[in-house]
């Protein structure tokens, strides 16, 4: 008798076209309406409609991908995966359902405390590298502005140094909670001194969102030891590979510090109470 597949089931998905539930049905999810969802052979399904992209390959390539899966799994945020994982469990005291908006390459994924955690992002190759990587997650491409779930679906959200979209607040539970990943002040300060002419503080993320309330913040603040090729991959998986002339990023990469500040912050929203 073959092994039972220790991967979660594709359950708990709406069809992106029709909102219909999706049930699976040989290889794919289809709806009641007919709308079918081929599951790939990584065991993720594609929820991203052709008309629901801006491009043909939305999101992060490939090679970010490759470059952040790396940097990730040499453990130089470590720290961020353990806070996240702590405030996740206090936050959610044992949550069902989890979803990790804008998920990457999956490894925040993975640090998520819960008994069913959804990782979605629009980009494939990150779906394809995190159902990979992290079998016991539940991954899918999707969009965060089109979530394909059903109204008050997950206990606790998380968006880390991804979007907000307004979807967001539909399929959280009137007493679930969001928690928000954002660069602290500092965050890579000594790297990005050798990128830009004038390297600036990033600003506090609003804390005023709309029909939430701010409960808590958490400050993570840590220092990383990288060599050439861990800042290559660092500044491969940042805005700074769109935003600095190639030779600026050239030499951060070979001249950059060996020790490079990590700044985040952790904060945790609720449902406004009427």
């Amino acid at each position: 008798m073959p092994a039972a597949d220790p991967r979660p089931p594709l359950d708990g998905f709406r069809c992106p076209i029709c909102a219909g539930a999706l049930h699976p049905e040989g290889a794919a999810l289809r709806c009641g309406s007919g709308h079918a969802f081929d599951v790939a052979r990584e065991g993720y399904v594609n929820l991203l409609p052709s008309h629901h992209r801006r491009s043909a390959r939305a999101g992060d390539s490939a090679e970010m991908v490759a470059a952040r899966r790396a940097f990730l799994a040499a453990g130089h945020y470590g720290p961020l995966e353990q806070a996240l994982g702590a405030f996740s469990t206090d936050l959610g005291g044992g949550a069902g359902a989890v979803l990790d908006v804008g998920c990457g390459e999956g490894t925040l994924t993975a640090a998520l405390a819960g008994e069913r955690v959804h990782g979605v992002d629009i980009s494939r190759p990150a779906i394809r590298t995190a159902r990979r990587s992290f079998p016991d997650r539940v991954f899918a491409v999707a969009s965060g502005k089109r979530l394909p779930f059903g109204d008050g679906a997950f206990d606790l959200l998380c968006v880390a140094m991804a979007p907000l979209f307004d979807d967001a607040l539909r399929v959280l539970g009137a007493e679930g909670r969001l928690l928000r990943v954002s660069p602290g002040a500092d965050h890579l300060v000594g790297l990005k001194e050798h990128v830009y002419a004038r390297a600036r503080p990033h600003g506090r993320a609003p804390l005023a969102l709309a029909g939430l309330r701010h409960v808590r913040e958490v400050r993570v603040r840590f220092t990383c030891t990288l060599d050439a090729e861990d800042r290559a991959r660092l500044v491969a998986m940042t805005p700074m590979r769109h935003r600095a002339p190639q030779a600026r990023l050239a030499h951060a990469i070979e001249a950059g510090p060996e020790e490079v500040v990590a700044d985040f912050v952790l904060d945790a929203f609720a449902r406004e109470t009427v």
